[in-house]
């Protein structure tokens, strides 16, 4: 498919007539017709008020790439994020419940790797999500997870120094 035919297609999917797609682009019927026909190929700046009016990408309009949806890349590592920053509460408040239960070096451990496969989900979702460089995901992470992150290194700490102990004893 050429980009007269996209043009063309795309005007009558939206109902419009050569005349009327003329009007809205401030050029004349003879103009869209030599478009359509293959004559001739619309200037640069008519190409993006084409991709708007027919609220498509100029790739689209250029070449006939199909648009991808940002949407789905930002809902892949907005899911993954969110996966990611629950594992790390859930092995903070493990972390803090089994310690006040047992006080041993295992329960800071068992914490300890629910965050790191929280950790571990969250990038992988940077990874689904590499195409929308947006960050909404990484956003959503660092807002959501700022809270859980500043307690890693003092539980890594205890958990090492604990082990350490326990080594040595």
């Amino acid at each position: 498919m050429t980009i007269a035919d996209r043009i063309q297609q795309m005007r009558k999917q939206n109902g419009l007539s050569q005349e009327q797609l003329a009007e809205r682009l401030d050029v004349s019927r003879q103009a869209v017709s030599k478009w359509e026909s293959g004559q001739s190929i619309p200037d640069v700046d008519k190409i993006i008020v084409l991709s708007e009016l027919f609220e498509t990408t100029t790739d689209y309009l250029l070449k006939g790439t199909q648009p991808t949806s940002a949407v789905e890349h930002t809902c892949n590592a907005l899911l993954f994020s969110g996966a990611g920053t629950i594992l790390n509460g859930a092995g903070l408040i493990a972390a803090i419940i089994i310690w006040k239960e047992w006080q041993t070096v295992l329960s800071v451990g068992i914490g300890l790797i629910l965050m790191l496969l929280g950790t571990g989900i969250f990038l992988a979702g940077q990874v689904v999500g590499v195409q929308n460089r947006e960050g909404q995901g990484g956003c959503l992470f660092c807002r959501m997870s700022g809270f859980y992150r500043s307690f890693r290194f003092p539980a890594a700490l205890t958990f090492w120094t604990g082990w350490r102990k326990d080594i040595s004893d």
